[in-house]
C-alpha cells in the first residue's frame, strides 16, 4: 500500500483513518471513507469511552452510507450506552424486516431486554439466539441465558443452561463457577455437592467438577473431604493453580502451616499469584513464630503489589509482636491509608499508638474500631485502659457497659468493670459483676487483683475471694 508522505509510514491503518477523520473535522471540511472505516473509528472511540465522538462518527457515517447495516447495529450499541433502550428496539424492528432472524440482533435485543430487567424477554431472545449462531463460542450464549433465568429467579432454569454449556464445552471454568455461585447464593450446598458429584460420574477425570466439589464441601465445613477433593483435582491436572492455593488456604485454616508452605512453594515455583503466595507464605512464618522470614516474605509482598494491604499489615503486626513499635508505625499507617475501615488495621492502629504513648490517637482508632464493630470485646477493654490511665474512672466504666451490651458474656470486661465501679465508691454493684464473672471464669480473680492492687485488702472482695478458691 502506497502511503500520501513520509509522516504515515510508521502509521497503521487504523491510526491513519482516524488521523484523517479528526482533520477533517477540525478544518470543518469533508472527506469520504468506506463503511468499514466508519465501523472502525466507530469502535475506536467506544472502545475509549469517547460517546460524543462515536456518536459523531455514526452521524456523518450515516450520511454517507444510509443503507449500512453494521453502522446501524453500531448504532444500536450507542443507543444502549445512552439508556435510550425503546430507540433502540425500534431500530432493532426495521433492521429485522431487513435481514431477517440474525443471531447478532437478538442477542442485541437480549442485552436491551436485560438492561431493561425484563429478563424472561430476554432470555427468549437469547434462546432464539444459540439456536442461529455458528460459531465456536455458544457456551458463552448459554450461560448469558442462565444469567437472565436466575436474575428471574427461575435458578432451575438457569442450571439446565449451565449444564449445557458445560457439556458443549467441559473445560470452560466459567461455567462451573456460575454454577456454584447460583447453589451458593441459594444457599443450598447440599445441591451443589450433589450437582458436581453427578457431573464428576459423567466426567471422572475432569478436575474442574471435582475443584467446586471441594467448595462446596467446604461451605459444609467438611474441611477434610474438601482436601480430599482437591487431591482429586490436582491428581488430574497437577498445573492447577486455583485447586491448590485453596487447599494452601485451607490448611492454613486448620493451622497446618508446614503442609501450606508445601504447596505455596510449587506455586511460588509456577509464578502464581507472586504477590499474594509471598504473603500467604508470610502469614504462615509468622503464625510459626518465625518472625525474620515472615518479614522477607512480607516486604517482598509488598514490593510487586504496594497496594496490596495484606503485608503492609502483617509487618506491623510482626514489629509490634517484636516490641518494634517505632518501626511498626509507617506500616500500620500505610495500612490505614489503604483499608481505613479494616477492623483489624483499626485493633493493631490502637495497640500501636497505645505502645508508643500516643493515647489520644490510640482513642480515636478504638472509638472507630468499636463504632464499626461492637463486638470487638478487645477493643472495648483497651480503650477503657486508655481512660483509666488517664484518670477518666468515669469513662472507663461507662465504655465497658457500653461494651457489654455487644459482649454481655465477656468475663474480663465484667472484671475491669467491677473494678471501676469500685474505685468509684460503686462497691455493691461492683461487687455482684465481680461474683458473676468469677461463677464464670475463676481465673479471673487473679487478674482483678493484678489490675486493682489498691482493692486488693478490700475485706468484701477478699471474701468473694476467699469463697471462690474454698
Amino acid at each position: 500500500m502506497m502511503w500520501e508522505d513520509d509522516d504515515d509510514l510508521d502509521e497503521m491503518p487504523e491510526e491513519q483513518t482516524i488521523r484523517e477523520f479528526e482533520q477533517m473535522l477540525a478544518l470543518n471540511k469533508s472527506k469520504f471513507f468506506d463503511a468499514a472505516q466508519f465501523e472502525e473509528m466507530f469502535d475506536y472511540y467506544l472502545h475509549r469511552n469517547k460517546i460524543k465522538k462515536a456518536e459523531k462518527t455514526l452521524e456523518i457515517g450515516l450520511e454517507q452510507h444510509p443503507y449500512s447495516v453494521e453502522l446501524k447495529m453500531r448504532q444500536c450499541q450507542l443507543l444502549i450506552r445512552r439508556n435510550q433502550y425503546e430507540k433502540c428496539l425500534q431500530l432493532l424492528d426495521e433492521l429485522d424486516e431487513i435481514l431477517g432472524p440474525q443471531a447478532d440482533l437478538y442477542m442485541m435485543r437480549g442485552e436491551v431486554f436485560s438492561d431493561m430487567e425484563r429478563h424472561a424477554e430476554a432470555a427468549a431472545c437469547l434462546e432464539k439466539a444459540a439456536e442461529l449462531v455458528e460459531n465456536e463460542d455458544v457456551e458463552f450464549l448459554y450461560i448469558d441465558i442462565a444469567n437472565e433465568y436466575f436474575n428471574d429467579q427461575k435458578p432451575d432454569e438457569a442450571v439446565h443452561w449451565l449444564l449445557k454449556a458445560i457439556q458443549t464445552n467441559p473445560d470452560l471454568d466459567l461455567a462451573y463457577f456460575e454454577l456454584f455461585q447460583i447453589y451458593r447464593t441459594e444457599n443450598n450446598p447440599e445441591g451443589a455437592v450433589a450437582i458436581f458429584n453427578d457431573l464428576i460420574d459423567a466426567d471422572p477425570y475432569n478436575p474442574r467438577p471435582w475443584y467446586y466439589l471441594a467448595l462446596a464441601k467446604l461451605e459444609l465445613d467438611k474441611t477434610f473431604a474438601s482436601i480430599e477433593a482437591l487431591d482429586f483435582a490436582l491428581m488430574l491436572l497437577p498445573e492447577y493453580d486455583e485447586a491448590r492455593l485453596q487447599k494452601a488456604e485451607i490448611l492454613m485454616d486448620k493451622e497446618q502451616y508446614e503442609r501450606a508452605l508445601e504447596e505455596l512453594e510449587i506455586l511460588e515455583q509456577r509464578d502464581y499469584r507472586v504477590f499474594y503466595i509471598a504473603y500467604c507464605k508470610g502469614e504462615c512464618f509468622e503464625m510459626m513464630g518465625n518472625f525474620d522470614l515472615a518479614k522477607i516474605n512480607y516486604k517482598k509482598s509488598i514490593r510487586l503489589n504496594e497496594k496490596y494491604l495484606g503485608p503492609w499489615l502483617g509487618m506491623a503486626i510482626v514489629m509490634a509482636r517484636e516490641g518494634r513499635y517505632l518501626e511498626a508505625l509507617p506500616y500500620i499507617e500505610r495500612s490505614r491509608k489503604l483499608d481505613p475501615d479494616n477492623p483489624d488495621v483499626l485493633l493493631y492502629t490502637g495497640l500501636i499508638y497505645k505502645a508508643l504513648g500516643k493515647q489520644r490517637q490510640a482513642e480515636d482508632a478504638y472509638l472507630e474500631l468499636v463504632e464499626l464493630d461492637s463486638g470487638y470485646d478487645e477493643a472495648w477493654i483497651e480503650l477503657a485502659d486508655i481512660q483509666y490511665s488517664e484518670g477518666r474512672l468515669s469513662d472507663s466504666a461507662e465504655t465497658l457497659l457500653e461494651g457489654l451490651k455487644s459482649n454481655p458474656e465477656n468475663t474480663r470486661m465484667m472484671v475491669r468493670l467491677a473494678g471501676y465501679l469500685c474505685l468509684l465508691g460503686n462497691v455493691p454493684m461492683g461487687l455482684e459483676i465481680l461474683e458473676n464473672a468469677l461463677e464464670v471464669n475463676p481465673d479471673g480473680a487473679s487478674e482483678f487483683l493484678e489490675y486493682f492492687p489498691a482493692l486488693s485488702h478490700h475485706p468484701a472482695i477478699l471474701e468473694i475471694l476467699a469463697n471462690r478458691n474454698a
